[in-house]
């Protein structure tokens, strides 16, 4: 058990309606990205779903990534904070390593969303 993490790339011409809570059952969504306990980016994505005004448990939730929501993310990458969890792994701060895979993935996901595609994040604990 623990936290797993996921980015998928939705291809494009799929309708997804709203920022949050939409299935991704019968999508041809591709699993672009796959994370382990990595509670400092889990923390920064929760955020980020109640500021699209989610209120209920952030698990096992579908969010929709913009352009926007990736550039900020990029420019974070280096103050993600731990964030506290069962099953959630260490709580250590951010290492280099960790800074460069979250911009390589915002790298990645620019990429995606410029050839049409939406990006999902969804986490399971």
């Amino acid at each position: 058990m623990g936290l797993d993490m996921y980015a998928n790339s939705v291809k494009k011409g799929t309708e997804l309606e709203g920022d949050f809570g939409f299935s991704l059952e019968g999508t041809d969504a591709v699993e672009i990205k796959y994370w382990r306990k990595f509670n400092n980016l889990h923390g920064w994505m929760e955020e980020l779903y109640q500021n699209k005004g989610g209120d209920d448990e952030f698990n096992c939730v579908n969010l929709k990534l913009t352009l926007e929501d990736l550039e900020r993310l990029k420019l974070e990458a280096s103050e993600l904070k731990p964030t506290m969890g069962f099953f959630f792994g260490s709580q250590n701060p951010m290492e280099p390593e960790d800074v460069e895979d979250v911009v390589s993935f915002c790298n990645e996901a620019i990429k995606e969303i410029e050839e049409g595609n939406t990006i999902v994040y969804s986490a399971w604990y």
